[in-house]
């Protein structure tokens, strides 16, 4: 887990221009696309595209502006050879 310290407005900013996160913090994706376009509203749904190839789709299921955002996977093309296992620790 990373912690930054910042402030909270300039967190936000930064972090709610999905397209951008390939090019600004998250090096393992290749493609980030939203629908609508543009930074993050309580109606983005979004592609993920990671660089080993496989997408996953998001949608919005919480959103608090300027404080956080949770979106779910609808569904993912997973190769048949990767197993994901979750746990909450």
């Amino acid at each position: 887990m990373s912690f930054v310290v910042a402030p909270l407005d300039a967190a936000w900013n930064y972090l709610s221009k999905l397209e951008e996160w390939p090019r600004t913090w998250a090096g393992h994706l290749k493609r980030v696309t939203c629908y609508p376009p543009g930074a993050v509203t309580e109606k983005t749904q979004g592609t993920l595209q990671m660089k080993e190839g496989f997408k996953s789709r998001m949608t919005m299921v919480e959103f608090r502006p300027g404080r956080n955002w949770k979106w779910i996977r609808e569904r993912a093309a997973i190769p048949p050879w990767l197993s994901i296992t979750s746990s909450k620790l």
